[in-house]
């Protein structure tokens, strides 16, 4: 009687432990000391820091300088744009200066910027604050 008890408790075991690993391999955990299903990481944006190249304010383009290159970006009427913890608006930025980016990219692969921060020393005072070239293109 005892044997087959114990092959019993062996084969509840068993099955728990086989569902314990179809949950973790389904993408779901629990809190280990609550037991409830623990929340999903946050999801990280995207993070791009260089030296801002150009503005264009008619197509809403920045383009800037990182260590890969030079990439483009795009901003929209949500874009949030500071320096230090001033808000500014995008025609404030200055040719030169140093800028991180937060952005997503949209289906179409085009990098959409959350938050801009422009922080470190300007480009000197004859510098351009935007690139108006570029617009009359």
């Amino acid at each position: 009687m005892t044997v087959g008890l114990t092959i019993i408790l062996a084969g509840l075991l068993l099955i728990s432990d086989a569902q314990a690993e179809e949950t973790v391999a389904a993408g779901t955990s629990t809190n280990e000391t609550t037991g409830t299903p623990a929340e999903p990481p946050r999801a990280q944006f995207p993070f791009a820091k260089g030296t801002l190249l150009s503005n264009d304010l008619l197509r809403r383009i920045l383009k800037v300088r990182t260590e890969d290159g030079t990439r483009t970006f795009i901003y929209t009427e949500h874009t949030y744009f500071f320096r230090n913890k001033e808000k500014i608006t995008p025609d404030k930025l200055v040719i030169g200066e140093i800028v991180a980016l937060r952005f997503d990219t949209d289906g179409e692969g085009r990098a959409i910027v959350r938050r801009a921060k422009a922080y470190g020393k300007p480009a000197p005072a004859g510098a351009k604050s935007t690139d108006a070239t570029d617009s009359a293109k």
